[in-house]
Parts: C-alpha cells; sequence; structure tokens
C-alpha cells in the first residue's frame, strides 16, 4: 500500500484519487493514472517489470535476469530488482552471480530473511558444482545464514521459517551428516506438512540412509504437492528398486521420463526394469528411442543397449546374441566390442572375449578398459601376455584397479614372474 501511494515510484493523479476515495467510487480506476506527468515513465517501468516477470516464470531466467537489470536502470525498485535477479541467476545455476545480489539485499535489509535463505542455497550449489571454493566454509557460511533465519523466527514470516529449516537439512546432507539432516527437515514438516522441497528432501535423505519404505511416504507426498517436479518420480524409482519392486520402479520412471524424456541414465534403468519383468518387447522399444534420441551414445545402437541391459540382469546368452547384432550392425569397433567381450568372458568363452577386445585394442592402444581386461583374459593363457598389458594400463593410469585373480595352475609353476606378476597387482592395489 505505501509503495502504490508513493508518488515518487508510482503516477497516480491524487487529486481524482482523493475525490474517488471521499466519495466511494473505485479508486483503481484509469481515471487516477490520467494526467500524471509520471505516467509515461511509469508505463516504461512497468513493461520492462512486466517482461521480466514472464521471463522468470517461463523459467527464461537468462532473460529474466537481463531485463530485471534493464528495469532497475530505468528506475524500478532497487530492492526489488536485484533480489529477483539474484533468483534468476539462482534459477540458471549461476551462484556465483546470484551471492552478491543476495549479499547487497541482506546489507540493505531488503527482503532479509529470504536473502539469506537464498544465499545459503547459492553457497550449497556452489559446493555440489565443485567450483573452486572451500567446501567447508562454504557449508559453514550457509549454515550461519540459515541459523540466523532460524533464531529470528523466519522475521516474522513462517514460510521463510520453514524454507530456511529445509536449507539447513541440505547444508547437513552436503557435509554427508545425512542422519542430523533429518531433524531440521522434522521441524519443517511440523510446522507446513505441504512443503514441497522439504518433503522431497526427506525423501531423498531417508533412501541415502537404506530408509526406502520411510522416503517413498515422503517422495508421495511430495508428488502430491507438485506433480510436475521431476525428481521425487526418480526418487521414488530408485527407492523401489532397491526393494525390487521392478513394476513400481518402471512405472515411476515413465513417470519421470514424460517430464525428462532426454534422460539418458533414467532411460537405462527403464530398459533393465522391463528385462527383469520380461517385457522384451517394450524394453526393446524403450531401446529404440535412447539410440535415436541419443545418437553417438557409448552403447552404439539399440541392439547394444538390449546386451548391456540383458547382460545387467545375468540373461547373458541373450545378451551375446543382442551383442553379436550390435557388432553386425556396425563393424567399426567401439563399445559394443567391449561389450560382446564381456559376454563371453561372462560366459567362460576366453578365447571369443579376447578376439573382441583385441579389435577394439587396435583402434584404441590406450583404451585402459582394454587392456586390464586383455591382462585378466591372458592370466591363465598367456601370463607373459598378461603382464605386458597389465604394464600398458599402469603407465597410462596408475590408478586403476583390475580385477585380476592368480586362479591358474600354470601362473604358480612360474615363481618369477608369479612373483613380478603379484607385485604389479599389489602395486594397482595399493
Amino acid at each position: 500500500a505505501e509503495e502504490c501511494l508513493d508518488d515518487q515510484a508510482w503516477p497516480f493523479n491524487f487529486a481524482v484519487f482523493l475525490e474517488r476515495l471521499q466519495t466511494g467510487l473505485p479508486v483503481l480506476h484509469p481515471d487516477c493514472f490520467e494526467g500524471s506527468p509520471k505516467l509515461a515513465t511509469w508505463r516504461k517501468r512497468k513493461d520492462l517489470f512486466t517482461d521480466a516477470e514472464a521471463d522468470y516464470w517461463r523459467a527464461h531466467y537468462e532473460g529474466a535476469a537481463m531485463r530485471y537489470k534493464e528495469a532497475e536502470a530505468a528506475g524500478c525498485p532497487t530492492a526489488l530488482c536485484r533480489y529477483k535477479r539474484a533468483l534468476s541467476h539462482l534459477g540458471d545455476w549461476e551462484p556465483k552471480q546470484a551471492i552478491p545480489l543476495f549479499t547487497w539485499c541482506i546489507d540493505n535489509n531488503a527482503y532479509l530473511g529470504d536473502s539469506l535463505v537464498k544465499r545459503a542455497a547459492a553457497q550449497i550449489m556452489l559446493v555440489r558444482q565443485g567450483d573452486q571454493v572451500d567446501g567447508k566454509e562454504a557449508c559453514a557460511a550457509a549454515r550461519a545464514d540459515c541459523v540466523r533465519v532460524i533464531e529470528a523466527a523466519g522475521f516474522g514470516r513462517q514460510r521463510t521459517l520453514v524454507d530456511a529449516l529445509n536449507t539447513l537439512g541440505d547444508v547437513l546432507y552436503q557435509k554427508d551428516d545425512h542422519a542430523a539432516a533429518l531433524t531440521p527437515l522434522a521441524r519443517a514438516l511440523e510446522i507446513d506438512r505441504d512443503h514441497h522441497e522439504a518433503n522431497s528432501n526427506m525423501g531423498k535423505f531417508l533412501w541415502h540412509l537404506d530408509r526406502e519404505t520411510e522416503a517413498l511416504h515422503y517422495l508421495g507426498k511430495a508428488i502430491e504437492t507438485n506433480p510436475e517436479d521431476d525428481y521425487p518420480y526418480l526418487l521414488k524409482a530408485y527407492c523401489h528398486l532397491e526393494l525390487e519392486d521392478h513394476e513400481a520402479a518402471a512405472q515411476s520412471l515413465f513417470n519421470y521420463m514424460e517430464r525428462r524424456p532426454d534422460s539418458q541414465s533414467a532411460r537405462e534403468h527403464l530398459i533393465r526394469c522391463l528385462v527383469v519383468l520380461d517385457r522384451l518387447t517394450d524394453a526393446q522399444a524403450q531401446a529404440f528411442a535412447m539410440d535415436k534420441r541419443h545418437p553417438g551414445h557409448y552403447l552404439v545402437n539399440a541392439d547394444g543397449i538390449m546386451a548391456d541391459a540383458l547382460r545387467d540382469v545375468g540373461r547373458l546368452e541373450d545378451a551375446l546374441k543382442h551383442a553379436q547384432l550390435s557388432v553386425q550392425a556396425n563393424p567399426q569397433p567401439g563399445h559394443h566390442f567391449y561389450l560382446k567381450g564381456l559376454c563371453h568372458y561372462d560366459l567362460q568363452d576366453v578365447d571369443g572375449a579376447l578376439a573382441s577386445w583385441h579389435a577394439l585394442a587396435e583402434v584404441e592402444p590406450e583404451n585402459v578398459q582394454v587392456l586390464r581386461r586383455h591382462a585378466d583374459g591372458n592370466l591363465s593363457k598367456n601370463p607373459e601376455n598378461a603382464l605386458s598389458y597389465l604394464e600398458k594400463a599402469l603407465a597410462l593410469d596408475p590408478g586403476v584397479a583390475p580385477a585380476l585373480k592368480l586362479r591358474d595352475a600354470n601362473v604358480k609353476a612360474q615363481p618369477t614372474l608369479l612373483s613380478r606378476l603379484r607385485g604389479a597387482i599389489d602395486k594397482l592395489r595399493g
């Protein structure tokens, strides 16, 4: 109300306004604006701000941030424009741009509680991005902002208090203190049991604590309060997978992909679920969809995708058939050759495995995975080659840790080579 009656900001014709007010006529009327010398300027400001708001609510955050800056330059309220710009940068995953604007709002006592909470959220975002920040320092700063809001009881706003408790839970979670993170979230949900983010976070933290059944309750509540948020559907799928309820997991993944059709990892999970449920036709359809949406993906083609899923659930012979079809469809060596080798190896066909890996090694001689597998496959047949491949892998990546096993009597008959090979393996494990 004060802003609306402030003649410095709004273009009211006060004589008309007071006359209508005294006679009981509606005051929000065009006549109250006409005749004001500030009307044209106000309209320009209003249009800029309205355009910025439209961009923000359409999630066009980059455009919104630019328009809020233009609106501020045109004379719109500085604090409001800077706060909204900060929110836009946060929505665009640009915490470095958001934090100074939130800090300005805090220093000028503008939108104080919300600015503190959002600055804390921006600090956590910086940590997650790993953007050359001190994680401990950023978490401590975020925690201090949240505690300040909580101690002030949200500065009189319940929603701000709940947001601060929710963000504090996120801070503790980021510090890997998952159990402690539940306490502020529980308090937040005591105040507002329909708070979407608090329900979503509670579900996520409980899932990380292997309390999937409890997590599903909160994730269901999060979906109920905001069905358009995709993340709770994905978390529900993970919980169902842990509980080996593949039917429910598949449904949650379908729901997630209605909102995020380009998620490659979710589609891979969905294909595995459908394979477990023996819905191979549906799985094949999803594999073709993934191949179409993600050309150039590491599994090369739809048969490669199916081979990977079938191998993952232990259907090795079916996996090998699809791997062979994948190689036939695309004879250029790639990851599908590596996958075909794994299928042969799982079926105790070491020669078939080595042939596939050798074809890939000729094209990618520095592929550490292939060198590792060559070493493993050659242990029983040719220990000298095994050691050679192992040394190449070490030279390329000293941190590689192949799961090699000394399991053949022929190797044990050569103590000198055996000691060298064991030394190389110990070096890897170390």
